[in-house]
């Protein structure tokens, strides 16, 4: 079915129809990072896609009927003709989520309308629908919010997890050294000193094609022997590093102690934004700081050869971000309620009984 608000339209497209609208449009999109591009696309709908959902792609559109954006978005169904719940394409690795572009020349207001448009009138019932991660600052995000409250939808707007980044516009390795805390260049310092003594020491940053399989091996080995819970989803990590590495996003680093892997870090470079994806280092070597000595000469790989403008440390608020000049802020996530009987059960988890009696009352009780 094909919803219009005032200036763009929505349809969506079949499972099938919308793996191969995928594989057809890689050279359209327009990427504002990994997480946007086809591969890691597909490869989250062979390991990410629940049992009992179907992947469908949300196709936005002005009134050429030219393609502009789309969201990639998981249903779940209760029956044929009524639809439990819509979420987007993604994962625990998903640290932000917004519509990928297919033309620089849209409002992205207008694609929110579009999209609480289609909410409202979509042809099959619905209870829910989640968008997320996003930036608390994001435009589309707010703009959809907005719009589901004007058409009497009822949507919750919640913290999700921290994210610490690092704007280093115009800055020079040596600039950010200079600026980081006494305490951790003197540890680093020492910490290397000490290590050296104890044999040869070296690092190397794999980024080629051809180098990408072998190093994840070694990434995979020192993440085995480290403190971290087995990875849920190897195979998922080892095969997008290797499609990355094609368009020369993947930096895979380690640090050997006498030619043995003993710390290794897993990051992405893409649209001048440093993603760092995985840490790890082997126990037997952690009185060594080995995790610090690696992620500073990373810093410096992707300050003087990548020349990025941002360095973001994904998910997770953990403290130590802020020795290395990061900063925080906040992912949310938006939850939308439909006014089925299971949207307004769903929506009682989100809201507190005051909130319930003073502003939801009626629209709980009689629908409106």
């Amino acid at each position: 079915m094909e919803t219009k608000s005032t200036n763009y339209s929505c349809r969506c497209l079949s499972e099938i129809d919308s793996i191969a609208y995928l594989k057809n449009h890689d050279k359209n999109v327009k990427q504002r990072g990994y997480e946007q591009s086809v591969s890691w696309l597909l490869l989250h709908i062979e390991y990410f896609l629940g049992d009992k959902e179907s992947f469908q792609l949300l196709l936005i559109s002005d009134q050429d009927s030219r393609d502009l954006a789309f969201l990639p978005l998981c249903i779940s169904y209760k029956s044929p003709k009524r639809i439990h719940s819509i979420r987007p394409l993604s994962s625990y690795y998903t640290s932000e989520y917004s519509p990928v572009l297919l033309s620089e020349y849209c409002s992205f207001p207008g694609l929110a309308d579009a999209v609480a448009c289609w909410l409202l009138k979509n042809a099959l019932p619905w209870d829910s629908f989640h968008f997320g991660p996003f930036s608390p600052t994001s435009e589309f995000a707010q703009a959809l919010f907005n719009g589901v409250g004007q058409y009497g939808l009822f949507a919750k707007n919640y913290y999700w997890f921290d994210n610490w980044y690092l704007n280093c516009s115009s800055r020079s390795f040596e600039q950010y050294y200079n600026g980081l805390p006494s305490r951790l260049k003197n540890t680093i310092s020492r910490r290397r000193k000490k290590f050296e003594k104890q044999g040869t020491i070296s690092f190397r940053i794999y980024s080629r094609p051809e180098e990408i399989s072998q190093a994840v091996q070694e990434f995979e080995s020192v993440y085995k022997a480290s403190w971290k819970k087995p990875e849920g989803k190897p195979d998922f990590i080892r095969r997008f590093s290797v499609d990355a590495a094609d368009r020369d996003w993947t930096r895979i680093g380690i640090l050997y102690s006498n030619s043995v892997p003993c710390a290794a870090q897993l990051w992405y470079v893409a649209n001048n934004v440093a993603s760092i994806f995985k840490l790890a280092h082997d126990e037997q070597f952690k009185s060594y700081s080995v995790g610090s000595l690696l992620t500073l000469e990373m810093m410096k790989y992707v300050l003087e050869q990548d020349k990025v403008t941002t360095v973001d440390f994904l998910i997770g608020g953990d403290g130590y971000k802020k020795d290395w000049g990061f900063t925080m802020q906040e992912r949310h996530g938006l939850a939308i309620f439909n006014r089925t009987l299971g949207g307004r059960l769903l929506a009682l988890r989100h809201i507190s009984l005051p909130d319930l009696k003073r502003k939801f009352g009626k629209w709980l009780l009689l629908g409106h």
